[in-house]
């Protein structure tokens, strides 16, 4: 993608639509980091497609897994008297808001593009700053899937010219 502000907000713009749809299909009440990846997946910028191609790993995959990881904390929290599961039937209503670790994602994604100007914001700088992270939800999903992180770190480098 050619840099630019404007080609980095259609980006964001594109991997968010497909995030939020995500979030709402799941009745999830936030877009958390693992609806961005499956945003990242889908986004005509093929980069984050590129960067996860030894793993095989596609949305679809990401879906599977999102459901094995959300299905798991289910039972955890039934099993545990002290935990709080949402109620199953509820139904999100409106736009879903985005969650703090989507957030710091976005806002780390954009630091990792700087790396690499004037390309500007690639899916792969998302889908590397979901990776660097070590707790949550999309942690989870990318370690059921499997991901090697260090492979995506090193696709990091080197589209960055490290």
């Amino acid at each position: 993608m050619n840099g630019g502000l404007a080609a980095d907000a259609r980006l964001v713009a594109e991997i968010l639509a497909t995030a939020e749809g995500e979030a709402l299909s799941s009745g999830a009440p936030h877009i958390g980091a693992e609806h961005l990846v499956i945003g990242c997946l889908t986004a005509s910028d093929p980069s984050a497609r590129a960067a996860l191609a030894a793993d095989r790993v596609d949305d679809r995959a990401v879906r599977a897994a999102l459901a094995r990881v959300l299905d798991r904390a289910v039972l955890r929290a039934s099993v545990d008297p002290i935990g709080e599961v949402d109620d199953p039937d509820s139904v999100v209503e409106g736009t879903p808001s985005l969650s703090a670790d989507a957030a710091a994602v976005l806002a780390r994604a954009r630091v990792l593009s700087r790396s690499h100007r004037p390309r500007g914001l690639q899916s792969a700088d998302v889908l590397v700053a979901v990776a660097e992270q070590r707790d949550g939800v999309a942690a989870e999903v990318l370690d059921d899937l499997g991901v090697d992180r260090q492979r995506l770190f090193d696709f990091r480098d080197w589209s960055a010219g490290r």
